[in-house]
């Protein structure tokens, strides 16, 4: 049966100073494997400002990115004149095209030198 309260005296823990900021990557194929030398741009979305660059290791994993604070970010990995377009694509429709994002112009032209030949 409860009789009364009781009064605890508790003193709060010290919490340690916030620190530094840190991301790496791994980037990985299906099957699992790591994919070395890969390029990696992390940069602010809403001006497109890069704020780091780096590449994958022999396992596919990246440099520690590391800021001071946090801050939202998006990221690029790949390597040079990659698109979401593949060449051995018989025939591509664009319909079937994911938009998983903003992304360059670096094949834009192949796209249209290709979708001429199946017209």
């Amino acid at each position: 049966m409860f009789m009364s309260g009781m009064k605890v005296n508790f003193e709060l823990p010290e919490l340690p100073e916030i620190g530094s900021y840190a991301v790496n990557f791994l980037f990985s194929s299906l099957a699992g494997t790591g994919i070395e030398n890969a390029k990696i741009e992390m940069y602010e979305p809403e001006n497109k400002k890069i704020i780091w660059e780096g590449k994958t290791d022999l396992q596919g994993i990246s440099e520690l990115s590391i800021n001071e604070e946090s801050k939202n970010y998006e990221a690029l990995i790949g390597f040079d004149n990659w698109s979401s377009v593949f060449e051995d694509i018989d025939y591509y429709d664009e319909e079937d095209e994911i938009d998983i994002g903003s992304h360059g112009t670096q094949i834009e032209s192949e796209i249209i030198k290709n979708r001429k030949n199946y017209e």
